[in-house]
């Protein structure tokens, strides 16, 4: 028998039975670690603890208790296995943090999945807080949630942990468990305050902006951004998607447009992404493409 039991719930924790709980000394602190490289943990209870790890355990987890007493040390191993059936659990789960604080997750229904399995995912920002339950599911064409979003999430520096769980009347389900980092997920919103500037001589034009809004960062941000800038002529009607010809990145935020035909209309879209700092490095999204031209002097145009 395990000489510790592991519960896996939405906060793991391990508790300590048999001859290793009566060994130790009170006066002294367990030593705990998880394999797969998680660093050991020194615990003041001698019985019952939590675990702060970064590792998933939906794929199982195998621990080792160390202890001192008397000048004699005492290890023992345990082995956390999933109940449920194999293949019941969520796949391809992903998250994706839009306009600042909502937050979408989808997964796919697992492969083994009976018809009647229904799942619930739960996030937890840290053991001092509750847990929070997702409400606002999407579901399939059985009924089953394969979608949820939250709103107002808060951007944090710490990892986030995530867990889905399942059920079934037919078959137990297994969990699904992930740490992610919010704002690595998080899709940038567009550049703000878009402005461009032209004249004929010289022929050119400048293009300025307002970095978008980050919630979880303070001051000034410009060195923590790099910026793409998208700049086609109207008449080709070609988007970001079709055509890199007039993909330009910077990290300042203006950028000057040289040797345009400014008696023709072009297009320009903007985005961001991280470059520094806890910002994510996927490209946010683009900016609302704004149509600017140079006539008879000069013209400004803003978004």
């Amino acid at each position: 028998m395990s000489p510790f039991l592991f519960d896996s719930g939405i906060y793991p924790h391990i508790e300590v039975s048999g001859a290793l709980a009566r060994a130790s000394d009170p006066h002294r602190s367990l030593g705990i670690h998880q394999r797969e490289d998680v660093p050991k943990l020194k615990v003041s209870s001698k019985s019952c603890f939590g675990i702060r790890q970064t590792q998933p355990i939906h794929k199982g987890a195998l621990y080792s208790v160390q202890t001192t007493y008397n000048g004699t040390e005492y290890s023992e191993e345990g082995r956390f296995i999933p109940q449920g059936m194999n293949g019941t659990s969520v796949e391809n789960f992903s998250c994706v943090i839009y306009n600042i604080s909502f937050m979408n997750c989808t997964w796919n229904v697992g492969r083994n999945a009976p018809e009647d399995t229904q799942y619930f995912l739960y996030l937890l920002y840290s053991k001092e807080e509750d847990e929070l339950q997702c409400s606002r599911y999407i579901n399939d064409a059985l009924g089953r949630h394969i979608a949820c979003s939250f709103q107002d999430v808060k951007i944090v520096k710490e990892l986030v942990y995530f867990r889905v769980n399942g059920s079934s009347n037919k078959s137990e389900i297994q969990f699904h468990d992930e740490y992610i980092r919010l704002y690595k997920i998080e899709k940038l919103t567009p550049p703000l305050n878009i402005t461009v500037n032209c004249s004929e001589d010289p022929s050119e034009c400048t293009a300025t902006w307002e970095s978008p809004k980050i919630s979880h960062l303070e001051g000034n941000t410009d060195r923590c951004l790099k910026y793409q800038i998208n700049i086609q002529n109207k008449e080709t009607n070609a988007s970001p998607k079709e055509s890199s010809d007039g993909l330009h990145e910077v990290k300042e935020r203006y950028f000057k447009i040289q040797n345009v035909n400014v008696k023709k209309t072009h297009t320009l879209q903007i985005r961001a992404s991280g470059d520094h700092c806890l910002v994510s490095y996927n490209w946010g999204e683009w900016s609302a493409p704004i149509e600017f031209e140079g006539m008879d002097g000069s013209t400004t145009n803003k978004l």
